[in-house]
């Protein structure tokens, strides 16, 4: 276990680790795309500028975790376990990411490219999605009540198929409500 440590510069890719525990951490300006961290747990942990594109994370804890400035394309949140999860992401890549069935009540993602990422199923109660680029993305069946789009754009939500009472959007991205209907909006 690593309590309370400050980790700059890692240099690690294409390698596979299993159950090791960091809390209270921090990693800096690390590459650690390509990894495979199984079993792993996240608890009070900040990357801050690193790389973190493709790292699989199956049956990771990820416990109040703060990603900042990271590139996180293509990760699978959806094998990571559920107790306990949270995250916040601040202007970060998380392109191809996705986060199918998971329970992200109150999630911040503050200034993030989510090109092509994946809700579906998805508890997103309350969640906020400011400043950021949705393209393609998809959110089906997803509960996203009070959730905050207000300043979000090239979403496309249908709203017959999530619950969306109490959201938040802007009017100039109101054809990503009504994109199934074909509606032409001038």
């Amino acid at each position: 276990m690593s309590f309370d440590k400050t980790f700059t510069g890692l240099h690690f890719t294409d390698l596979h680790f299993e159950d090791k525990e960091f809390e209270q951490c921090i990693f800096k300006n690390c590459d650690l795309s390509n990894v495979s961290f199984v079993g792993f747990a996240f608890i009070d942990v900040v990357f801050e500028d690193c790389n973190l594109s493709l790292i699989k994370i199956d049956n990771a804890i990820f416990q109040n975790v703060t990603f900042k400035n990271c590139k996180l394309s293509g990760v699978i949140f959806d094998n990571c376990k559920d107790f306990g999860l949270a995250l916040s992401f601040e202007n970060c890549v998380l392109d191809y990411t996705s986060f199918a069935k998971k329970k992200l009540i109150g999630t911040r993602f503050i200034d993030c490219k989510i090109k092509e990422g994946n809700f579906d199923q998805s508890d997103l109660k309350k969640s906020v999605f400011k400043n950021c680029d949705l393209l393609n993305t998809s959110f089906t069946n997803n509960d996203l009540t009070h959730c905050d789009f207000s300043t979000a754009h090239n979403f496309l939500i249908d709203p017959a198929n999530n619950q969306i009472k109490k959201a938040k959007f802007s009017r100039q991205e109101l054809a990503g409500l009504l994109f199934r209907h074909e509606i032409i909006i001038a």
